[in-house]
């Protein structure tokens, strides 16, 4: 197995096993929470993602196309690309100062999201001001149709007593949650850069710790001060102060994180996640004796606007199509936010949450390595190389996806009562959970074929999915808007439907467009084949029986596990990539794990490695 296989899978357990720890957090604090509070929580959220997913995505994806080395010619006999070349400080350079252009990027889009509401009045996209406007009008309300003794309870924090007509310092005061929200997003579009050239390294267990300790500082600061509080919040202007401060843990810690395994101290920055290739950058890019922090030694106005013109049609096509992306991905949120009650977004925000648990836990890991990756082989001509690892991961999310929908219907009520206690284990939230492992099912696959057509794309082929997701993008928000206004009651259902109609038909898009990508030589990259034969016919009718055994047996959990010890045996008696997959990981273990997992009848321990004495 590569290098490459064995970093991403040792990040993926790394993942599951911090997630763990976040998992029973998240769990913790929405027992705390009622549903109208939680959609608070869900309305931040939403407008952090998509500024962030705007600022980012596009840079990413340019960036990944970069070099950290200086051009070298391939000695004779080789490939091109297979030579080893040094990190060259200028190539860094420009790789850092075009991943600094996510700063300016979220501050425009802030501007614009807050001047679309503040000058047009459209509730269409997320906006702060929006959020704000609509808690004040609520508390309002709320002081005019009572003695005004509970509308008052959001300025007893700060000893301010509220009035009709409230001071300056008052309305300020109300707005601090809406500015310590934008001062989290910029924290994290500080620490673009030094992410950018963690990508490029394949540092993914970095990426993996950094998000564990970002969501960690997140919700322990929501739990904190929910204990602070007695367990629950006493006003909306709490909660929404609360979950403001715990998005400013998460950008304190993203920034802070970054900066040490970026710092000068090899020690500390290896201890924290940092590795011997991002030393050798840093040490490329500033000298070992350089003080000043890396990488944002290297960013620089006039550089960033250099590489930015060298760059500037690739990035214009990406750029336009993460807006598209994001429309199509969040669009169902947006809808949400504009048009649903607090308490459809709290339950949603559920429901998702588990669903994003996840997309960050795995698809997020498979999406960000493998894109980075096959940008760098089709660039060097290797598409063999990036096929062979589109089929891998397609055939490993196909059996992932498909224990979601084996597993997940039958056992959602279980799951909702014992995680979040019976009042979140409504008929209503227990169709919600069980429509969103079918979701699952299909979120794979939508990531990884449009990372890998991303990858591969010209800039033509770009504009021509640019096209596709538009006219899909306003398809798609249309109905969810109506689909709002006529199944008001089963909001979060009939979103959860059309996003998974929304997927499959992205995945057919994205399948169609990366068919029509060649190489260089004018030859097809992907074949319909190579994905086709992910999945033989006999397989197929061996999982269509366990699904029908899934929903023949009680749907308890003992049952459950059951099926899924049979699945697993299934598909490792019938298909010999996954297990010679699973043979290359337990190769990898240490000695001391590999002979527990050989102490099984009929086996034998590995043999033992010769000693040499120097």
């Amino acid at each position: 197995m590569s290098d490459f296989k064995h970093q991403l899978l040792l990040a993926m357990g790394l993942n599951l096993g911090l997630k763990v720890v976040t998992f029973s957090l998240t769990v913790k604090q929405t027992r705390l929470l009622l549903p109208e509070q939680s959609g608070i929580a869900f309305t931040y959220m939403v407008y952090t993602d998509a500024v962030m997913f705007l600022a980012r995505e596009a840079v990413r994806n340019v960036a990944s196309r970069l070099p950290l080395t200086a051009p070298r010619a391939a000695p004779d006999g080789e490939p091109p690309g297979a030579a080893e070349a040094p990190y060259d400080a200028q190539a860094v350079s420009r790789v850092v100062q075009f991943a600094s252009l996510a700063i300016p990027i979220a501050c425009l889009v802030m501007a614009l999201f807050e001047l679309v509401y503040a000058l047009f009045g459209l509730h269409q996209l997320p906006s702060l001001s929006r959020t704000a406007a609509e808690s004040y009008q609520r508390l309002v309300g709320a002081a005019n149709s009572t003695a005004s003794s509970h509308a008052s309870v959001f300025f007893q924090f700060s000893e301010v007593q509220y009035v009709a007509e409230p001071t300056p310092r008052a309305r300020l005061l109300f707005h601090v949650p809406e500015l310590l929200v934008v001062l989290s997003i910029v924290l994290n579009a500080l620490a673009e850069p030094c992410m950018v050239v963690v990508l490029s390294l394949d540092l993914f267990r970095s990426v993996v710790l950094s998000e564990f300790w970002e969501l960690f500082a997140r919700l322990t600061t929501v739990i904190g001060l929910l204990t602070l509080l007695g367990g629950a919040f006493r006003s909306e202007w709490e909660a929404r102060l609360a979950f403001a401060l715990g998005q400013l843990a998460y950008g304190g810690t993203h920034l802070l994180y970054f900066a040490v395994i970026g710092s000068a101290h090899s020690r500390l920055a290896r201890w924290a996640g940092g590795g011997a290739r991002l030393a050798a950058v840093r040490a490329a890019a500033v000298g070992r004796g350089g003080w000043l922090p890396f990488p944002w030694c290297c960013c620089s106005p006039a550089g960033t606007a250099g590489v930015l013109r060298a760059q500037a049609a690739l990035f214009t096509s990406f750029a336009q199509e993460s807006l598209l992306r994001l429309v199509l991905t969040e669009g169902e949120s947006f809808a949400l936010t504009a048009a649903g009650s607090r308490a459809a977004r709290g339950n949603y925000q559920v429901v998702s949450q588990l669903g994003s648990l996840v997309a960050r836990l795995v698809f997020r890991v498979w999406e960000n390595a493998c894109s980075a990756r096959w940008g760098r082989d089709l660039a060097a001509g290797r598409a063999a190389e990036a096929v062979a690892l589109l089929q891998l991961m397609l055939r490993v999310g196909f059996y992932f996806g498909f224990s979601f929908v084996l597993l997940g219907p039958p056992l959602a009520r279980w799951f909702l009562t014992v995680l979040y206690t019976s009042r979140w284990s409504s008929p209503a939230m227990v169709g919600a959970l069980q429509l969103y492992c079918y979701a699952i099912a299909v979120m794979s696959w939508n990531g990884l074929l449009e990372a890998f057509l991303r990858a591969a794309a010209s800039p033509a082929m770009v504009r021509r999915l640019q096209r596709r997701m538009l006219f899909l993008s306003g398809l798609y928000v249309g109905v969810c808007y109506v689909a709002l206004g006529r199944w008001a009651d089963e909001a979060v259902r009939a979103l959860i439907v059309l996003n998974v109609g929304n997927m499959v038909c992205r995945i057919g898009s994205a399948l169609h467009l990366a068919l029509r990508c060649t190489a260089a030589d004018g030859t097809p990259i992907l074949a319909l084949s190579d994905v086709t034969r992910v999945v033989d016919l006999r397989m197929a009718l061996c999982l269509a029986l366990l699904l029908a055994l899934s929903r023949a047996v009680a749907a308890t959990a003992p049952a459950m596990l059951a099926v899924g010890a049979l699945y697993a045996a299934v598909v490792l008696a019938g298909d010999r990539t996954m297990r010679e997959l699973t043979g290359s990981v337990v190769r990898r273990l240490p000695p001391a794990r590999r002979w527990r997992l050989w102490q099984t009848p009929g086996g034998a321990p590995p043999a033992a490695r010769p000693s040499v004495t120097l």
